[in-house]
């Protein structure tokens, strides 16, 4: 068998590996991709926030083949995950710990004032 053959069999086995599932999956992502960037853009540079990246990480699909990085989107849902958790238990430590030193400033006013 030449080298011809086999490239052109393996081209038949493997081109559907590459093609997407729906029709116009590439148009529809370019479409929302130039939505995002015109309507979130500070000058040349489109602005991302914390609500555009959880829009874009709440839409990936499991069990999708990773890319050529070798990561996959659960990698990335569950390290956003985590990273909200961690936000949070972050924010709720700093909202513990303002309103203790608040109560301590007003104990010791308190006490400065009666004594």
């Amino acid at each position: 068998m030449s080298m011809w053959a086999i490239r052109q069999v393996f081209t038949d086995r493997f081109k559907s590996l590459y093609e997407p599932n729906t029709p116009c999956a590439d148009s529809d992502f370019q479409k929302t991709t130039e939505e995002l960037l015109q309507c979130n853009s500070v000058g040349p540079f489109p602005f991302i926030d914390i609500a555009t990246i959880n829009v874009c990480i709440s839409s990936l699909k499991y069990r999708k083949m990773h890319g050529h990085d070798g990561i996959s989107n659960e990698h990335n849902i569950i390290i956003h995950t985590i990273h909200q958790f961690y936000r949070y238990i972050s924010v709720s430590f700093l909202i513990h710990f303002l309103d203790m030193v608040l109560f301590l400033v007003i104990t010791v006013l308190v006490s400065f004032y009666l004594c």
